[in-house]
């Protein structure tokens, strides 16, 4: 059994997510066989790469079988396999629903049209320009560059082309806007400091972390500082750890967490989406805790402080 996500959370639309398996319970994940699991993921994946809006597409589940129906995370109920689910309701045809997905200019990743922000090339006043964008090319049914040379991009690439540009602004010498490079590939995790690429990070909310703003990186935070850019292994770790929290009811002031630098997979590896967990664990796997109490931490770790300050200090 492994796990699916039914919604994105915050601004990470981008990774892999199914609504139409939330149901009644309005669980954030659920748990499916590993066929069911396999043919989404090939699904999501084909549809992604084609850039199809997330509320036009239709997913197939294999026909069911005895003893096929997959239990939710919290027991009792159950998703069981339909011939086809979707974004939308089945009397509402996809083609009439208005889209709200945007397909970054920039990357081509999806950003919800609330997150996605404008960037422009040509300049005017003293807004930042970024006169690269007029040879970029965009991914196909990707945004494309306005008349008016501006153009749509999700908030990682903004806030990161915003970050090297105001590097550049403060550079003694300080080199025309027309022979900036700009790098929009690399990201540096919050958390880890390791060097990931752009489908690997997530946006991770920091009054949920508190211990996050404090933090001296090279990473960026996102949305006036409300978000942290961390790499998919931290998230995914962090995210757990705070679940066990949950369970037992532990402030957020008090809690501690363990997270391991671990550089990413290759880009075109099948292990992209899948997070690497510090014990040694994968985020898609249904885990099993028998004792009922918080996992150990491994041997080698980073931890958060215990007692932290919410004050945003290191924000940029």
């Amino acid at each position: 059994m492994e796990y699916l996500s039914t919604s994105a959370e915050h601004m990470n639309s981008h990774a892999m997510h199914f609504p139409c398996l939330k149901g009644n319970n309005d669980q954030s994940r659920v748990l499916a066989c590993k066929n069911c699991v396999d043919k989404l993921t090939i699904q999501w994946e084909t549809m992604d790469a084609q850039r199809v809006p997330l509320e036009h597409r239709k997913y197939i589940i294999p026909s069911p079988t005895p003893n096929s129906a997959s239990i939710s995370p919290g027991g009792g109920s159950l998703v069981r396999p339909q011939s086809s689910v979707g974004g939308t309701p089945p009397s509402t045809p996809a083609s009439n629903v208005p889209s709200t997905s945007v397909y970054c200019f920039i990357c081509g990743l999806h950003s919800e049209l609330s997150f996605a922000r404008l960037l422009y090339a040509n300049k005017e006043g003293s807004r930042p320009y970024f006169p690269f964008l007029l040879k970029h090319k965009s991914p196909p049914n990707a945004e494309q560059l306005r008349g008016d040379s501006s153009a749509l991009v999700c908030t990682f690439c903004y806030h990161s082309l915003l970050n090297q540009w105001r590097k550049y602004e403060a550079q003694s010498n300080i080199p025309p806007p027309s022979e900036r490079e700009y790098n929009f590939h690399d990201y540096c995790c919050h958390l880890c400091g390791i060097t990931t690429y752009r489908k690997r990070v997530r946006a991770l909310p920091i009054r949920e972390y508190p211990f996050v703003a404090n933090r001296k990186c090279d990473g960026i935070l996102l949305e006036n500082g409300d978000y942290a850019v961390v790499c998919l292994d931290c998230y995914e770790s962090l995210r757990q750890q705070s679940a066990e929290y949950d369970r037992f009811g532990v402030a957020i002031e008090k809690r501690e967490y363990n997270w391991v630098a671990q550089p990413p997979p290759p880009e075109d590896s099948p292990e992209v989406s899948v997070a690497r967990l510090p014990s040694g664990e994968r985020s898609d796997k249904a885990i099993k805790n028998s004792q009922g109490g918080l996992r150990s931490a491994p041997n080698k770790k980073n931890c958060s402080p215990k007692v932290t300050n919410d004050k945003r200090d290191a924000r940029e």
